[in-house]
């Protein structure tokens, strides 16, 4: 084995990890859109800048977020309300001003 792992099975191998676990990670990279894999290439874990990372956690919470605000405007509350809303959930999570 070289000094850079060429596989999973090798990162697997130097780790001490079972293939089944490797698989797993692997597994939750490329959903994540994290794996690149060409023939005679090999597969990789691309760097993904921060601002990608931003745009898909952003892209994760606005089906969430449209849902709220069509519920809301369903159960009629004003866009006021709804905010007055959200900063008192985040004031009992903990997470105001995160």
């Amino acid at each position: 084995m070289s000094a850079t792992p060429d596989s999973f099975s090798d990162i697997a191998i130097a780790a001490r990890m079972r293939d089944a676990l490797t698989r797993m990670v692997r597994d939750e990279l490329d959903q994540a859109g994290l794996v690149e894999a060409g023939p005679r290439k090999g597969t990789f874990v691309k760097f993904a800048p921060p601002t990608l990372v931003a745009r898909e956690r952003r892209q994760r919470l606005q089906p969430h977020l449209q849902s709220l605000i069509a519920e809301s405007r369903v159960l009629g509350f004003s866009a006021e309300e709804l905010r007055d809303m959200l900063d008192e959930a985040l004031k009992e999570s903990g997470r105001e001003g995160d």
